[in-house]
């Protein structure tokens, strides 16, 4: 806005100008000459990471984040409060015209999240590092009319010593959309200073839940209602109830045990706002696995209540940090969790 402003005063200033020494084809080609530069520096600027500050919608505390800019389009925003880079990927309204209609039509005008494994690699001077990320969900807003742009993006908890040495970090997936497979690249140029300028608070710090915390009140489930894990039989890929007779010596336990879990869950839940304004209310129950390395991964939603609702609830269980894996028979397993999350209007 501050750039259109700026352009505006500037171009009617010069027209003046021009107007005044219409005559004069020195200054009409400095005019010229001065659109270019400013066009080009206005561009320049509108490229690179920039510290932004945004404002919770529930707490209305602020905080910083830094964003990406490739020719004026935001490719990625990445929040220092818990070290989740946020990528866009942009689709044109006129290609894509048939999927937005399709979003209208057969689905409240939201088209349909889904999971995809991805590869993320990161540039060093010289050399790279490479990581199969699996079962990362691809979400995509509500478009309001046929033909609109839109877009879809997802979230990767990153390490923050990986992105201040990276020259530049490239993801790549499967796109639905354009039936193909997806590269994006973010150049990591200037990001250090700008996370270095940042004021956010850690959600990562565990902090002792206050006495009089209750989890029902506070859009989330009691642990009680988070029921026992159960392991993946590898042989087969399957999960049963008895575990096959395996012995869980060990449960995965979240950094800081459950009270800390329950915590995060009350502080990072998200209310859709339109779930608001509609007065819905419920439980989300999603279910999740943590993996031999402590990952949470496969989320699933068992019970849903409202698709703006599911996807937050998928989100937030997805964001959760690394679990100290559980074990069995004396080796780490992959297990899962139910957890009802619970949306709750004051």
């Amino acid at each position: 806005m501050e750039t259109i402003l700026i352009v505006t005063i500037f171009l009617a200033f010069s027209r003046g100008i021009c107007i005044f020494a219409e005559n004069n084809t020195a200054m009409r080609q400095l005019y010229s000459l001065s659109f270019l530069f400013l066009f080009a520096i206005n561009v320049i600027a509108q490229n690179g990471w920039l510290k932004r500050s945004k404002t919770d919608e529930y707490t209305q505390e602020k905080s910083d984040i830094c964003v990406f800019y490739k020719n004026g389009d935001i490719k990625a925003i990445f929040f220092p409060e818990d070290n989740h880079i946020k990528i866009f990927r942009y689709y044109d309204g006129l290609q894509h015209f048939q999927d937005t209609w399709d979003a209208m039509m057969d689905n409240r005008g939201q088209l349909t999240s889904y999971t995809t494994d991805m590869t993320e690699r990161f540039i060093f001077n010289i050399d790279y590092k490479e990581y199969d990320l699996d079962d990362h969900s691809i979400y995509y807003p509500r478009v309001s009319r046929p033909g609109q742009d839109f877009y879809s993006y997802f979230f990767v908890e990153e390490k923050i010593e990986d992105l201040k040495k990276a020259k530049s970090v490239s993801y790549k997936w499967y796109d639905r959309l354009d039936d193909e497979i997806a590269v994006m690249n973010i150049s990591l140029m200037g990001f250090t200073k700008c996370y270095n300028s940042c004021k956010f608070k850690l959600v990562e710090k565990v902090e002792e839940p206050d006495e009089e915390y209750e989890a029902e009140e506070n859009n989330v489930a009691e642990s009680s209602d988070i029921l026992p894990p159960n392991i993946r039989d590898e042989s087969s890929n399957e999960t049963t109830d008895d575990n096959n007779g395996y012995y869980i010596d060990r449960q995965p336990e979240y950094p800081g045990g459950m009270d800390a879990m329950m915590l995060y869950l009350s502080k990072n839940l998200r209310y859709p706002p339109n779930a608001q304004e509609n007065n819905i209310q419920g439980r989300v129950v999603v279910k999740f696995w943590v993996d031999k390395e402590g990952y949470v991964n496969d989320v699933t939603v068992v019970k849903g209540l409202d698709p703006e609702c599911d996807k937050e609830a998928v989100r937030l269980v997805s964001s959760m940090s690394r679990w100290k894996p559980g074990t069995v028979n004396g080796k780490p397993a992959d297990m899962h969790f139910t957890c009802p999350i619970m949306f709750k209007l004051p």
